[in-house]
C-alpha cells in the first residue's frame, strides 16, 4: 500500500504539465465558447417572446398551459452556458465528460444576444462541440492518463526490463512443476491413459462445447408462462445435460484420479456447477430451484474455458486480483475522504432534479453510493447543480425571525436547505481525482 502510495503521489509531477496543457486547452476553447455563445443562451420563462422577440417581450405575465395559472415572464439564464469565463470552463468540463447533450441541444437554437431561441438556427455551432469532445475528452484526457500510467510504472521501478522481467517469474512461478495431491491415487494404467488422451482430444472438446452451447441456447428461449409441452423439453434437456456433466466429471475422475481433479481449478469450478445443479434436483423445493438456475448459466463460463484465448484472459484476471486488493482499500479511503466532506457540505440540501431519494449525501452510506454514481456518470452535473442551491430557491436559515419571507414557520435551526458554493470545486477535483486518475490506476496493475 506504503508503495502504491508512494508511487502515485511521485507522479503528481510529472501530471502538473499535462494539467498545465489541459487547463491552456480549457482557457482557449473556453474563450472561442464565449465568442461564439456568450450572452446568447438566455431564454423566456414564458410564451409569448418566441423569435424574433426577445429580452424586450419577455415582461408581464403569461398563462401555463398545463394548468392554467398566471405566471411573471422572466428572462432567465440556463444553469451552464458561456457568459463567463469561469461558467465556460465548467461547461467546457462537462463536455470533455460526455455530458454535452443539452449543451449541444441550446447551442443550435441560440439566435443573438437578447434574442430568444430558435430551433435549429445555429446548427454549425455542432462543429465546435464535435472538435471540443475530440480534442479534450479523447486526446487531451488519454494524454493525462498516459502520464499518470507512465509516471506511476517510473516511480515503482517498472522499467521496460523489469516489466519483462516480472512477466518471466511469473511464468516461471505459474509453470513450474508442483506435488500432485494424492499422487499415490493417480492411474497409471493403459485404459486411463487412452481416456486423457481422448478428453483432451479436440474431438471431445468440440462437443463438450457443443453440449454447452445447446444448453445455453435452450435457457435463452425460456420465457413467462411456457407450454406444458416447452417445459417438458427445458426439463428434459436440464436433466441431460446434467447427465453429461456428470460423466465427464466421472470420466475425468478414472482418467487423471481424485487427485487429478482436485488439482485443476477448472474442474473444481465444474465439480461446483454439477454440486449445485445437484443440490436443487434433491431439495425439490422451489426457491432453491430458482438458485440453482444460476448455476446452470455458469455453464457459459465452462465454454470460454474450453477456447484457449479466452481461458488465458480469464486466468490473467483471477491472477490480476490479489495485485487490485491495494488499490481497492486506496480507492476506498479516498471515496470515503469525499463522501464525508459530501455530508458535511451538502446533508441539509434541499432535493432538486437529481438530488433526491436515489443519490443524496444525507449519510455516509449514501454518500459512498452517490459517490459511485457520480464516477460512473449518473447526471452527475444535475447533482452539481442541486448541491448548489442558493436563494431565492432554497432556504439559507430555517429561522422566521432572520428570514421572514421563505415561509418558514417552525422552530428555528441553525441550518438551512441551501446548497454550498464550492460544489463546483468539489465535483471537479472528486471527477479528477477518483475517475481520471484512482481508476485508470486499475487498467496499469492489469
Amino acid at each position: 500500500m506504503r508503495v502504491v502510495i508512494d508511487a502515485l503521489i511521485a507522479t503528481l509531477a510529472p501530471v502538473l504539465y499535462v494539467i498545465i496543457f489541459s487547463l491552456t486547452t480549457f482557457f482557449v476553447a473556453a474563450l472561442i465558447g464565449m465568442g461564439l455563445m456568450g450572452g446568447k443562451m438566455s431564454y423566456c420563462s414564458g410564451t409569448g417572446a418566441e423569435y424574433p422577440g426577445g429580452r424586450t417581450q419577455c415582461v408581464n405575465t403569461w398563462i401555463s398551459e398545463d394548468n392554467g395559472v398566471l405566471r411573471p415572464r422572466a428572462w432567465l439564464k440556463p444553469y451552464h452556458h458561456f457568459d463567463t469565463l469561469p461558467d465556460a470552463i465548467l461547461s467546457l468540463f462537462m463536455v470533455g465528460t460526455l455530458e454535452y447533450l443539452e449543451l449541444l441541444q441550446r447551442s443550435m437554437d441560440i439566435t443573438d444576444c437578447d434574442l430568444s431561441p430558435q430551433e435549429d438556427s445555429s446548427q454549425h455551432l455542432a462543429i465546435f462541440f464535435v472538435c471540443y469532445i475530440i480534442i479534450g475528452s479523447l486526446f487531451v484526457m488519454n494524454l493525462f492518463v498516459g502520464f499518470i500510467v507512465d509516471g506511476f510504472n517510473l516511480h515503482k521501478g517498472s522499467s521496460n526490463k523489469d516489466i519483462i522481467f516480472n512477466r518471466l517469474s511469473r511464468q516461471i512461478v505459474d509453470h513450474r512443476p508442483r506435488p500432485k495431491t494424492l499422487a499415490w491415487l493417480a492411474p497409471s494404467n493403459a485404459f486411463s491413459v487412452w481416456l486423457e488422451q481422448f478428453l483432451n482430444g479436440v474431438q471431445f472438446q468440440v462437443f463438450s462445447a457443443l453440449c454447452v452451447v445447446i444448453n445455453v441456447c435452450f435457457m435463452l428461449a425460456d420465457h413467462t408462462d411456457p407450454s406444458p409441452e416447452f417445459t417438458a423439453i427445458m426439463d428434459a434437456q436440464n436433466l441431460f445435460f446434467f447427465i453429461e456433466l456428470g460423466a465427464e466429471l466421472l470420466a475425468y475422475l478414472f482418467a487423471v484420479g481424485p487427485g487429478g481433479l482436485v488439482d485443476d481449478l477448472w474442474k473444481n469450478f465444474d465439480m461446483f456447477v454439477f454440486l449445485g445443479t445437484f443440490i436443487g434436483y434433491v431439495s425439490n423445493n422451489k426457491d432453491v430451484t430458482q438458485f440453482v438456475k444460476a448455476f446452470r448459466l455458469l455453464r457459459v463460463v465452462r465454454l470460454m474455458i474450453i477456447i484457449k484465448k479466452i481461458r488465458i484472459i480469464l486466468e490473467t484476471l483471477i491472477k490480476c486480483i490479489p495485485q487490485l486488493a491495494n488499490i481497492l482499500v486506496l480507492l476506498f479511503l479516498v471515496y470515503s475522504m469525499f463522501a464525508v466532506i459530501g455530508v458535511q457540505a451538502f446533508s441539509s440540501t434541499k432535493y432538486g432534479k437529481r438530488l433526491g431519494p436515489t443519490a443524496n449525501f444525507d449519510d455516509w452510506p449514501s454518500a459512498m453510493v452517490t459517490c459511485f454514481q457520480i464516477v460512473v456518470g449518473d447526471a452527475w452535473h444535475d447533482i452539481m447543480d442541486d448541491c448548489g442551491v442558493q436563494p431565492p430557491e432554497c432556504t439559507p436559515v430555517f429561522d422566521s425571525e432572520l428570514f421572514p419571507d421563505y415561509g418558514y414557520n417552525g422552530p428555528a435551526k441553525s441550518f438551512g436547505d441551501c446548497g454550498s458554493t464550492v460544489s463546483t470545486l468539489y465535483f471537479m477535483a472528486f471527477k479528477l481525482m477518483c475517475e481520471t486518475i484512482m481508476l485508470n490506476l486499475f487498467s496499469r496493475i492489469i
